[in-house]
Protein backbone atom coordinates (compact mmCIF):
# COMPACT_ATOMS: atom_id res chain seq x y z
CA UNK A 1 0.00 0.00 0.00
CA UNK A 2 1.39 3.39 -0.99
CA UNK A 3 1.84 5.92 1.80
CA UNK A 4 1.98 8.93 -0.54
CA UNK A 5 -1.45 10.21 -1.58
CA UNK A 6 -0.04 12.28 -4.44
CA UNK A 7 1.73 9.28 -5.99
CA UNK A 8 -1.43 7.18 -5.51
CA UNK A 9 -3.51 9.87 -7.28
CA UNK A 10 -0.98 10.03 -10.12
CA UNK A 11 -1.04 6.26 -10.67
CA UNK A 12 -4.83 6.18 -10.35
CA UNK A 13 -5.11 8.84 -13.07
CA UNK A 14 -3.02 6.59 -15.32
CA UNK A 15 -5.16 3.54 -14.38
CA UNK A 16 -2.14 1.84 -12.81
CA UNK A 17 -2.77 -0.52 -9.86
CA UNK A 18 -1.12 0.70 -6.68
CA UNK A 19 -0.32 -2.82 -5.55
CA UNK A 20 2.78 -4.75 -6.51
CA UNK A 21 6.45 -4.90 -5.63
CA UNK A 22 8.48 -1.69 -5.32
CA UNK A 23 10.22 -2.61 -8.56
CA UNK A 24 6.90 -3.02 -10.39
CA UNK A 25 5.61 0.27 -9.02
CA UNK A 26 8.89 1.94 -9.97
CA UNK A 27 8.52 0.88 -13.61
CA UNK A 28 4.87 1.97 -13.65
CA UNK A 29 5.75 5.33 -12.11
CA UNK A 30 8.53 5.99 -14.62
CA UNK A 31 6.33 5.02 -17.56
CA UNK A 32 3.72 7.43 -16.27
CA UNK A 33 6.26 10.16 -15.59
CA UNK A 34 7.44 9.88 -19.20
CA UNK A 35 4.03 11.25 -20.21
CA UNK A 36 4.62 14.48 -18.30
CA UNK A 37 6.03 17.11 -20.68
CA UNK A 38 8.96 19.37 -20.01
CA UNK A 39 7.52 22.85 -20.41
CA UNK A 40 8.04 26.38 -19.15
CA UNK A 41 4.47 27.56 -19.87
CA UNK A 42 3.31 27.09 -16.29
CA UNK A 43 6.48 28.78 -15.03
CA UNK A 44 5.91 31.81 -17.26
CA UNK A 45 2.28 32.07 -16.13
CA UNK A 46 3.12 31.74 -12.43
CA UNK A 47 5.91 34.30 -12.79
CA UNK A 48 3.49 36.78 -14.36
CA UNK A 49 0.39 36.14 -12.25
CA UNK A 50 1.67 35.16 -8.81
CA UNK A 51 2.46 37.68 -6.09
CA UNK A 52 5.73 35.76 -5.77
CA UNK A 53 7.57 36.29 -9.05
CA UNK A 54 9.82 33.35 -8.21
CA UNK A 55 6.98 30.94 -7.49
CA UNK A 56 8.30 27.38 -7.43
CA UNK A 57 5.92 24.63 -8.46
CA UNK A 58 5.35 22.10 -5.70
CA UNK A 59 4.96 18.39 -6.51
CA UNK A 60 1.23 18.83 -5.87
CA UNK A 61 1.04 21.60 -8.47
CA UNK A 62 3.02 19.56 -11.01
CA UNK A 63 0.78 16.49 -10.72
CA UNK A 64 -2.49 18.40 -10.40
CA UNK A 65 -1.54 20.45 -13.47
CA UNK A 66 -0.72 17.29 -15.41
CA UNK A 67 -4.03 15.66 -14.49
CA UNK A 68 -6.08 18.80 -15.15
CA UNK A 69 -4.27 20.50 -18.06
CA UNK A 70 -1.69 18.04 -19.39
CA UNK A 71 1.12 20.33 -18.24
CA UNK A 72 4.38 19.45 -16.50
CA UNK A 73 7.21 21.76 -15.54
CA UNK A 74 10.87 22.57 -16.00
CA UNK A 75 13.73 20.41 -14.71
CA UNK A 76 13.61 21.69 -11.12
CA UNK A 77 9.97 20.90 -10.24
CA UNK A 78 10.06 17.67 -12.28
CA UNK A 79 13.17 16.52 -10.44
CA UNK A 80 11.74 17.46 -7.05
CA UNK A 81 8.52 15.57 -7.78
CA UNK A 82 10.25 12.43 -9.05
CA UNK A 83 12.61 12.33 -6.05
CA UNK A 84 9.58 12.43 -3.77
CA UNK A 85 7.91 9.56 -5.66
CA UNK A 86 11.04 7.39 -5.63
CA UNK A 87 11.46 7.88 -1.90
CA UNK A 88 7.80 7.01 -1.37
CA UNK A 89 8.49 3.71 -3.16
CA UNK A 90 11.35 2.98 -0.77
CA UNK A 91 14.30 3.84 -3.01
CA UNK A 92 17.24 6.02 -2.02
CA UNK A 93 17.02 9.08 -4.26
CA UNK A 94 18.30 12.66 -4.34
CA UNK A 95 18.55 15.61 -6.73
CA UNK A 96 21.81 16.45 -8.48
CA UNK A 97 22.85 19.55 -10.41
CA UNK A 98 24.41 19.74 -13.85
CA UNK A 99 26.46 22.22 -15.87
CA UNK A 100 25.75 23.19 -19.46
CA UNK A 101 27.88 25.17 -21.88
CA UNK A 102 26.29 28.45 -20.88
CA UNK A 103 26.61 28.08 -17.11
CA UNK A 104 27.09 25.95 -14.03
CA UNK A 105 24.12 24.57 -12.10
CA UNK A 106 21.80 25.30 -15.01
CA UNK A 107 20.15 21.88 -15.02
CA UNK A 108 19.24 19.14 -12.56
CA UNK A 109 18.37 15.46 -12.51
CA UNK A 110 17.66 12.55 -10.17
CA UNK A 111 20.14 10.16 -8.61
CA UNK A 112 18.65 6.84 -7.50
CA UNK A 113 20.13 3.65 -6.04
CA UNK A 114 18.45 0.56 -7.49
CA UNK A 115 20.77 -1.74 -5.55
CA UNK A 116 23.54 -1.14 -3.00
CA UNK A 117 26.23 1.08 -4.59
CA UNK A 118 24.34 0.94 -7.92
CA UNK A 119 23.72 4.57 -8.72
CA UNK A 120 21.62 5.50 -11.72
CA UNK A 121 20.60 8.84 -13.21
CA UNK A 122 17.08 9.72 -14.36
CA UNK A 123 16.63 13.08 -16.07
CA UNK A 124 12.97 14.07 -16.60
CA UNK A 125 14.02 17.50 -17.86
CA UNK A 126 15.96 15.83 -20.68
CA UNK A 127 13.23 13.19 -21.19
CA UNK A 128 15.46 10.41 -19.83
CA UNK A 129 13.02 8.25 -17.85
CA UNK A 130 15.03 5.03 -18.04
CA UNK A 131 17.39 4.62 -15.05
CA UNK A 132 20.89 4.83 -16.55
CA UNK A 133 23.76 3.32 -14.61
CA UNK A 134 26.55 5.81 -14.03
CA UNK A 135 29.91 4.79 -15.53
CA UNK A 136 32.85 4.04 -13.31
CA UNK A 137 35.31 6.85 -12.76
CA UNK A 138 37.97 6.97 -15.45
CA UNK A 139 38.63 9.24 -18.37
CA UNK A 140 38.25 6.63 -21.07
CA UNK A 141 35.76 6.44 -23.91
CA UNK A 142 35.91 2.64 -23.56
CA UNK A 143 34.06 2.95 -20.25
CA UNK A 144 31.23 5.07 -21.65
CA UNK A 145 27.75 3.61 -21.36
CA UNK A 146 25.19 3.93 -24.16
CA UNK A 147 21.42 3.74 -23.78
CA UNK A 148 18.75 3.52 -26.46
CA UNK A 149 15.72 5.60 -25.49
CA UNK A 150 12.35 6.08 -27.15
CA UNK A 151 13.44 9.33 -28.80
CA UNK A 152 17.11 8.57 -29.47
CA UNK A 153 20.31 7.32 -27.91
CA UNK A 154 22.51 8.83 -25.22
CA UNK A 155 25.99 8.16 -23.91
CA UNK A 156 27.28 8.70 -20.37
CA UNK A 157 31.03 9.26 -20.26
CA UNK A 158 33.24 9.23 -17.16
CA UNK A 159 35.63 12.13 -16.60
CA UNK A 160 38.87 12.69 -14.73
CA UNK A 161 36.83 13.95 -11.80
CA UNK A 162 35.06 11.19 -9.82
CA UNK A 163 31.95 13.27 -9.17
CA UNK A 164 31.32 14.35 -12.78
CA UNK A 165 29.79 12.45 -15.72
CA UNK A 166 29.25 13.88 -19.21
CA UNK A 167 26.04 13.35 -21.18
CA UNK A 168 26.22 13.03 -24.97
CA UNK A 169 23.41 12.45 -27.45
CA UNK A 170 23.88 10.15 -30.45
CA UNK A 171 22.37 11.54 -33.69
CA UNK A 172 20.47 9.14 -35.91
CA UNK A 173 22.29 8.14 -39.10
CA UNK A 174 18.95 8.33 -40.91
CA UNK A 175 18.10 11.92 -39.98
CA UNK A 176 21.55 13.47 -39.53
CA UNK A 177 24.70 13.81 -41.63
CA UNK A 178 26.83 12.44 -38.81
CA UNK A 179 26.51 10.03 -35.90
CA UNK A 180 29.26 11.72 -33.91
CA UNK A 181 28.13 12.04 -30.26
CA UNK A 182 27.26 15.60 -29.23
CA UNK A 183 28.16 16.90 -25.79
CA UNK A 184 25.14 18.24 -23.91
CA UNK A 185 25.93 18.65 -20.21
CA UNK A 186 27.88 17.42 -17.21
CA UNK A 187 26.17 15.82 -14.23
CA UNK A 188 27.56 16.43 -10.75
CA UNK A 189 26.88 13.04 -9.23
CA UNK A 190 27.04 14.12 -5.58
CA UNK A 191 23.56 14.78 -4.12
CA UNK A 192 22.91 18.50 -3.79
CA UNK A 193 21.69 20.02 -0.53
CA UNK A 194 18.26 21.73 -0.50
CA UNK A 195 19.74 25.23 -0.13
CA UNK A 196 21.98 24.90 -3.20
CA UNK A 197 19.17 23.28 -5.19
CA UNK A 198 16.78 26.13 -4.39
CA UNK A 199 19.44 28.72 -5.12
CA UNK A 200 19.96 27.27 -8.61
CA UNK A 201 16.18 27.14 -9.08
CA UNK A 202 15.91 30.81 -8.07
CA UNK A 203 18.49 31.82 -10.66
CA UNK A 204 16.51 30.06 -13.40
CA UNK A 205 13.81 32.76 -13.22
CA UNK A 206 16.24 35.26 -14.76
CA UNK A 207 17.14 33.07 -17.74
CA UNK A 208 16.30 34.08 -21.30
CA UNK A 209 14.06 31.01 -21.62
CA UNK A 210 11.49 32.84 -19.48
CA UNK A 211 10.80 35.10 -22.48
CA UNK A 212 9.59 32.44 -24.94
CA UNK A 213 7.72 29.13 -24.79
CA UNK A 214 9.51 25.78 -24.63
CA UNK A 215 7.82 22.40 -24.71
CA UNK A 216 9.54 19.03 -25.08
CA UNK A 217 7.74 15.70 -25.00
CA UNK A 218 7.73 12.21 -26.46
CA UNK A 219 4.42 11.23 -28.09
CA UNK A 220 4.16 7.81 -29.78
CA UNK A 221 7.96 7.50 -30.06
CA UNK A 222 8.25 10.94 -31.66
CA UNK A 223 10.14 13.73 -29.96
CA UNK A 224 8.22 16.99 -30.27
CA UNK A 225 10.19 20.10 -29.36
CA UNK A 226 8.92 23.68 -29.43
CA UNK A 227 11.20 26.67 -28.90
CA UNK A 228 9.76 30.12 -29.58
CA UNK A 229 7.74 29.44 -32.77
CA UNK A 230 10.09 26.78 -34.12
CA UNK A 231 8.77 23.23 -33.98
CA UNK A 232 10.92 20.10 -34.39
CA UNK A 233 9.31 16.69 -34.82
CA UNK A 234 11.66 13.75 -35.07
CA UNK A 235 11.54 9.98 -34.94
CA UNK A 236 14.05 7.22 -35.60
CA UNK A 237 13.47 7.60 -39.34
CA UNK A 238 12.81 11.27 -40.00
CA UNK A 239 13.20 14.79 -38.68
CA UNK A 240 11.06 17.77 -39.70
CA UNK A 241 11.24 21.43 -38.69
CA UNK A 242 8.43 23.96 -38.92
CA UNK A 243 7.89 27.61 -38.16
CA UNK A 244 4.33 28.10 -36.91
CA UNK A 245 2.14 30.99 -35.85
CA UNK A 246 0.78 31.58 -32.37
CA UNK A 247 -2.73 30.72 -33.54
CA UNK A 248 -1.55 27.40 -34.93
CA UNK A 249 0.29 26.66 -31.71
CA UNK A 250 -2.91 27.06 -29.74
CA UNK A 251 -5.32 25.38 -32.17
CA UNK A 252 -3.19 22.45 -33.40
CA UNK A 253 -0.07 22.03 -31.30
CA UNK A 254 -1.74 22.02 -27.88
CA UNK A 255 -4.27 19.26 -28.69
CA UNK A 256 -1.58 17.02 -30.18
CA UNK A 257 0.40 17.24 -26.96
CA UNK A 258 -2.64 17.02 -24.72
CA UNK A 259 -1.81 20.40 -23.18
CA UNK A 260 -4.62 22.82 -22.39
CA UNK A 261 -4.98 25.37 -25.18
CA UNK A 262 -5.84 27.98 -22.55
CA UNK A 263 -2.52 27.39 -20.75
CA UNK A 264 -0.60 27.82 -23.99
CA UNK A 265 -2.62 30.91 -24.89
CA UNK A 266 -1.95 32.54 -21.51
CA UNK A 267 1.78 31.80 -21.66
CA UNK A 268 2.02 33.26 -25.16
CA UNK A 269 0.18 36.39 -24.07
CA UNK A 270 2.95 37.11 -21.55
CA UNK A 271 5.92 36.21 -23.77
CA UNK A 272 4.57 38.30 -26.66
CA UNK A 273 4.44 41.34 -24.41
Amino acid sequence: MLNDELLAAFLHHLAVPTTGTPEQLLQATLRGFARIPYENLTKIIAHAESSNNHHKQSPEEVIQGFIRDGTGGTCFPLTQTLVRFLKALGFEAAPILADRRYGSDTHCAVLVALAPHSWHVIDPGYLIHTPCLLPKTASSADLALRYALAHGAIELRPTDTPERVDLYTIPSAVTQHTTTPRYRLTYKTTPVDPESFNRAWERSFSWEMMTYPIVSAVINDRHIYLQKKNLLVRSASESTRFTITADTLVSEFAPKLGISAEVLRRALSYTEK
